[in-house]
C-alpha cells in the first residue's frame, strides 16, 4: 500500500466512525436543554384549525394560517388525523393536556468531520441545501383523539441553524401552551 492510498483508506475509514457521532449540541457545544423530557402539552385556550389544512401553526406566540409562518424561525403545530371530509370547514383543538408518548428528531442533515492528532479534515453539510429541522412528539388526549403529534420546525441550512431548542419552542408557543418536563 503506498502512502497516498493508505493517507486516503484512515480519512474513508474515519469518515465512517465521524458519521456514527451525535451532533445533539447547541452553538458553544454545551449540552442541549432536553426538549425530549417534555412529558406534557398544556394547551391553555383553543386552536382553530383552518379550512383545507389539519394543522394548527404556532409562532411567536400566535395562531397563524400556514402562509403568515415565517419559517427561518422556529414554529411549532399540531397536527391531526382526520378525514378529507373534515377538512372542508373550521375546527377547534380545545383547551386539553396532551401526554407525550414518543419524542424523535429529523429528518434532519449530516456531516462528516475527520481528525488525525493535529490535522482535521472537515466536510461539512455535503448537501449545503436548505431543510427542516423537526422536533416531533407524539401526543395523546382521550377528549381528543384527532390531535396525534405536536412538531416544532425550523427551516435553514443545518450548518448555519441546529434542531430548535426548548427556548426556542417555549417563544414560538408564548403562553398558548406550556411544557411540562420530567
Amino acid at each position: 500500500m503506498t502512502p497516498k492510498s493508505t493517507i486516503i483508506s484512515l480519512l474513508l475509514v474515519g469518515a465512517l466512525l465521524a458519521g456514527c457521532q451525535t451532533t445533539d449540541k447547541v452553538p458553544g457545544g454545551s449540552p442541549r436543554v432536553d426538549w425530549r423530557d417534555i412529558k406534557t402539552l398544556r394547551l391553555h385556550q383553543p386552536l382553530t384549525v383552518y379550512p383545507g389544512v389539519s394543522r394548527a401553526f404556532l409562532q411567536d406566540g400566535q395562531l397563524l394560517r400556514e402562509g403568515e409562518v415565517d419559517q427561518r424561525r422556529t414554529w411549532c403545530q399540531f397536527r391531526l388525523y382526520e378525514p378529507q371530509s373534515a377538512m372542508q370547514s373550521a375546527r377547534l383543538i380545545d383547551p386539553d393536556e396532551f401526554k407525550v408518548t414518543q419524542a424523535s428528531h429529523g429528518p434532519g442533515s449530516w456531516g462528516l468531520s475527520l481528525g488525525f492528532g493535529s490535522l482535521g479534515v472537515g466536510l461539512w453539510d455535503l448537501d449545503a441545501s436548505s431543510r427542516t429541522l423537526t422536533n416531533r412528539l407524539k401526543v395523546e388526549s382521550t377528549s381528543q383523539p384527532q390531535v396525534f403529534e405536536f412538531e416544532c420546525l425550523v427551516f435553514d441550512q443545518p450548518r448555519i441553524t441546529n434542531f430548535p431548542t426548548l427556548d426556542s419552542m417555549r417563544e414560538s408557543v408564548g403562553g398558548l401552551l406550556t411544557f411540562e418536563l420530567m
